[in-house]
């Protein structure tokens, strides 16, 4: 291990501020609490690695220090470590540590591997679990770190690549630790882990073979109050990377349209980093979408590079992948059915009143049928004079003879009628001078 001097740089006065540096004990706490006595969070690596500061002693004091790659004649500046390599082949390189505090500051130091959180960000694994990837090829000539005040050390470490390690992209990181115990707003004990590392991307010779996958997408509508109103559909996917290199995406997430009913397209945010054998799920909203009864969502992934240098050839597969879900409108169906319901009441209170208007006017007709006299009772206008079986004299005709009956019997008018017959009114008299 090489240590070297740095010259004293000029405290920041923000940083060493009492109302500062509680806010961070707070905040240190806070995580703390969280995990149980002897465990310890894991925290984000960036791309670079930026000073960590954390309060040290109750006069304020602060811990600042910074991890990145010792710089090289050909690389001065490197942000992280990158290798290409060959399997079975090994790599010697150095990662600086510097201390910016004025006091000594005592850190641990190892190697691990990389994960992708669910917020997409890169992490590592948990300081107790054992790595299995770029984590295990690493050798640390040191694994505990005493650095004067505004000092830095380089420690050097060796890489070394399996000789049946898969093609394309592993990562992983070296990690500093800084352990400080604590006690939490319940009063019980906890450990402080404040991690701050460096990434370490290893590409291993062979096929890339860059590759995304769709699963567990789902699908649900929610509809307006409005009858005649568009909804919002929310789709939710996870997306696994099944290649073997580091991967973004662009996404898209259509719904279906029908006749008159467009449909909608939206753009999410691109997807970030994605390493090789990780999942990431995502949660889309899609608004003003027509129930048109039933609408289907499309996703469709586009991978990205995310490495500086690659590209992917124009043949490079779009991951797509379809769910279903019943937009029906509700709030319409619902309307409508309570327009047939008052549609049907008013229908029936119509044929009653009907009924009984009509039943009305057959009363008004039978009463009024029952005031009017009958004809048969003699009201025909005939003095009642004439009585059955009576006789009544017939003028003559000048020639004696008498009118024949009109059914040519002979008979004259003047005959007897038969009981109860009405005699019919007198012939017309003939030769009347």
């Amino acid at each position: 291990m090489r240590t070297r001097h740095v010259h004293p740089r000029p405290a920041d006065p923000t940083s060493t501020s009492r109302r500062t540096m509680f806010v961070v004990l707070l905040l240190c706490v806070a995580l703390g609490s969280v995990l149980a006595p002897g465990l310890e969070p894991a925290n984000a690596i960036g791309r670079t690695s930026p000073a960590a500061t954390l309060p040290s002693q109750d006069d304020g004091s602060s811990i600042t220090w910074s991890v990145r790659p010792s710089p090289t004649d050909a690389d001065p500046e490197r942000p992280n470590f990158g290798y290409d390599i060959a399997p079975g082949v090994t790599v010697t390189d150095s990662i600086r540590v510097r201390n910016y505090s004025e006091e000594t500051l005592r850190l641990d130091l190892y190697a691990s591997d990389a994960i992708t959180t669910s917020t997409g960000a890169l992490d590592l694994l948990p300081a107790g679990e054992e790595p299995t990837g770029v984590g295990a090829w690493i050798s640390l000539d040191s694994s505990e770190l005493a650095i004067a005040p505004l000092e830095f050390v380089d420690v050097d470490f060796t890489l070394t690549v399996p000789a049946d390690a898969e093609p394309g992209d592993h990562t992983g990181g070296i990690v500093t630790s800084h352990r400080t115990p604590g006690v939490d707003d319940g009063g019980d004990t906890v450990i402080l882990d404040r991690r701050l590392g460096n990434r370490v991307h290893v590409r291993v010779d062979g096929p890339l073979r860059p590759a995304l996958q769709i699963s567990d997408a789902e699908v649900s509508y929610t509809g307006s109050f409005n009858p005649v109103g568009t909804g919002s559909m929310h789709v939710t996917y996870t997306v696994t990377n099944t290649g073997n290199v580091r991967l973004g995406a662009e996404q898209t997430v259509t719904t279906n349209g029908r006749l008159f009913f467009p449909g909608r397209t939206v753009t999410p945010e691109p997807m970030g980093e994605l390493l090789p054998g990780n999942s990431l799920t995502f949660d889309v909203d899609v608004g003003e979408v027509w129930p048109i009864g039933r609408t289907t969502a499309t996703i469709e992934l586009t991978p990205i590079p995310t490495r500086d240098g690659d590209v992917f050839d124009a043949d490079t597969p779009v991951e797509s992948a379809s769910v279903t879900a019943p937009t029906m409108p509700w709030t319409l169906l619902a309307s409508l059915a309570v327009l047939v319901g008052v549609a049907v009441l008013w229908r029936r209170h119509r044929r009653r009143r009907e009924r009984r208007e009509a039943a009305l006017v057959d009363a008004a007709v039978r009463e009024a049928l029952a005031d009017t006299p009958n004809a048969s009772d003699g009201s025909d206008g005939s003095d009642g004079s004439e009585q059955d079986g009576s006789e009544h004299d017939e003028p003559q005709h000048e020639n004696g003879d008498r009118d024949r009956a009109p059914d040519g019997t002979g008979a004259g008018v003047g005959g007897a009628h038969r009981s109860g017959e009405r005699r019919g009114p007198p012939a017309p008299r003939g030769n009347e001078q």
